[in-house]
C-alpha cells in the first residue's frame, strides 16, 4: 500500500502552500539533475494518486509489475527523495529557531576565521539570551553552549581570555547539571509515586537517596529556579510544607519556560492531592479548590477562567 510508505508519511507533511516551497527548493538542489526524483515528487503532491499511476508516468514503456515497491530502481527514487524532504524538514526547523541561528551563525564565523563579526555577533547573542526572562535548564544549557563558542574563539585568536573561559564553561555546566538533575528527579519521582509496583522503583529511590546528599544548599538559595525544584522533591517525599513551595512557586514561576511550568505545577499538584489530611478534610478540600483554580488561571489545564 502506498499509504504505508515512508514517502508518502513525509509527502502528507506539507499543505499546497508548503509544497510550493519545497519544489522551489527541490528544483535548486537537484539543479536539472535527476528528474524523475522532481517527478516523482511532483506525482506524489495529489493526495489522490496510486501507485500504478505513478508508476505509469515514471515508467512509460516498463510493465506494471506484481510488487512494485521491490522494483531496485523505485525504491532508490523513493529514497533519494525521503532524503530530500528528511533535509528540507531540518531545514525548516532550524530556520524557525532564531536562537539556534545564532549558534550557527557564530561556529561558522569561527570556522571562517571571521574574528570581528564573531566578536560583534557575539556580544549580540549574549546580552539578547541574558534579557529574556527565563532562568530555568533551557536557558543555562543555551548559554553553556554560547559560552563553548567562545572557547573555541579565544583558542584561535586570543589565549589570554582561554584561562577565564574555560573557568566561566565550568561553572555554567555545574548550573546546567543541577537544573537538569533536579527537573529529571521530580518528572521520575512524580511517576514513581503513583506506581504501587514498578521495576525500576527502588532504583530511583537510590538516585535520589545519593542525590539529596549531594544538594548544595547554598546553590539553591541562590537561585530561585532551584529553590523551586528542591521545595517540589521534597513535597514528593511526603515533607508538609505545600505553603512554602506555593509560595516559592508563585514568586518564581516567571523564570520557567511554560513546558517547564506546566510540569511543576502538575507534580505540586499531584504531591497535594497524595497527601490527604484526614484530620482536616475541610481545609485540604479548600486548598485543593485553591490549587485547581490557580492552574487553571495560568492554562494549565488548557483553558482558564475569564
Amino acid at each position: 500500500m502506498l499509504e504505508k510508505r515512508k514517502l508518502w508519511k513525509l509527502m502528507r507533511l506539507f499543505d499546497k502552500r508548503e509544497q510550493s516551497k519545497v519544489s522551489y527548493w527541490l528544483k535548486g538542489e537537484l539543479r536539472g539533475h535527476h528528474g524523475a526524483t522532481y517527478q516523482l515528487f511532483e506525482l506524489m503532491c495529489d493526495p489522490e494518486v496510486s501507485i500504478e499511476q505513478i508508476w505509469a508516468s515514471l515508467y512509460p514503456k516498463k510493465t506494471f509489475p506484481e510488487r512494485p515497491f521491490y522494483d531496485s530502481g523505485f525504491r532508490r527514487l523513493e529514497h533519494s527523495l525521503s532524503g530530500l524532504l528528511e533535509t528540507w524538514l531540518a531545514i525548516d526547523a532550524f530556520r524557525k529557531d532564531e536562537e539556534e541561528v545564532e549558534l550557527y551563525l557564530l561556529k561558522a564565523f569561527n570556522y571562517r576565521l571571521a574574528k570581528d563579526l564573531f566578536k560583534s555577533k557575539y556580544k549580540k547573542a549574549k546580552r539578547k539570551l541574558e534579557a529574556q526572562p527565563y532562568r530555568d535548564d533551557i536557558y543555562h544549557k543555551k548559554l553553556y553552549r554560547l559560552l563553548g563558542l567562545q572557547i573555541a574563539h579565544s583558542i584561535m585568536f586570543d589565549l589570554r581570555d582561554y584561562g577565564i573561559n574555560i573557568v566561566d564553561i565550568l561553572k555554567q555546566l555545574e548550573k546546567v547539571i543541577a537544573h537538569e538533575r533536579m527537573q529529571y528527579t521530580i518528572l521520575a519521582m512524580n511517576y514513581l509515586r503513583s506506581q504501587n509496583r514498578h521495576p525500576h522503583k527502588e532504583m530511583v529511590n537510590e538516585h535520589f537517596r545519593v542525590f539529596r546528599k549531594r544538594i548544595n544548599k547554598s546553590e539553591i538559595e541562590n537561585d530561585p529556579v532551584l529553590k523551586v525544584y528542591d521545595g517540589i522533591i521534597r513535597l514528593l517525599d511526603g515533607e508538609k510544607i505545600l505553603e512554602e513551595v506555593g509560595e516559592a512557586m508563585q514568586e518564581s514561576l516567571s523564570l520557567f519556560h511554560k513546558e517547564h511550568q506546566t510540569n511543576i505545577y502538575i507534580a505540586f499538584l499531584n504531591s497535594h492531592i497524595r497527601n490527604v489530611e484526614y484530620d482536616n478534610l475541610t481545609a485540604y478540600h479548600e486548598r485543593t479548590v485553591k490549587i485547581l483554580e490557580w492552574g487553571m488561571e495560568l492554562r494549565f489545564f488548557g483553558f482558564g477562567i475569564n
